[in-house]
């Protein structure tokens, strides 16, 4: 009967290291599995880091090449304006006048579609343009200022959308 016993103690002794040696085992591998998480989280976080602080410089870089070219749109407007209200203030003065339209009218020959040419010596003066008035003058001034304005805002646009490309490139 002592060699049951004595069986059996040596079962539960050996049943215990073993289990004690999976236990190990496991933690062991699990260590492991922790460790290469561990390292592999690292190294996407180091990757996140950098990529953050590109993107921090690229939008540094970018802000610094939109307020150039607005800075240079703005000033090339400003100046188209300043001159523009230069011309309004001389419409409205009256010291500056509009002129519109510089046109001549060709005379008519039997070649021109076969119209004769006029047997009269009346006719219109061929250098002469057409002035307007004051008012008129305002809102041709007015319009051209709004035409400066949104040249300014397009070429303002394109110059951003070809920085934008060659950055890309």
């Amino acid at each position: 009967m002592r060699w049951v016993w004595l069986c059996l103690l040596v079962l539960g002794l050996l049943w215990g290291w073993t289990e004690r040696e999976q236990r190990l085992s496991n933690q062991v591998r699990h260590a492991k599995v922790v460790a290469y998480y561990e390292k592999a989280f690292r190294s996407i976080a180091e990757d996140s880091a950098k990529t953050i602080a590109s993107i921090a410089t690229m939008r540094v870089r970018m802000g610094e090449l939109v307020a150039g070219i607005d800075a240079r749109v703005s000033m090339e407007v400003r100046n188209a304006l300043d001159e523009n209200e230069r011309e309004r203030s001389g419409v409205a003065a009256g010291t500056v006048r509009v002129r519109y339209v510089a046109a001549s009218c060709p005379r008519a020959t039997s070649a021109n579609n076969g119209v004769p040419e006029a047997a009269s010596t009346s006719g219109l003066d061929d250098g002469a343009g057409i002035e307007l008035s004051r008012e008129a003058g305002q809102d041709v001034l007015a319009l051209r200022a709004e035409l400066i304005r949104d040249r300014a805002k397009i070429t303002g646009l394109q110059e951003y959308i070809r920085a934008m490309r060659l950055q890309e490139e």
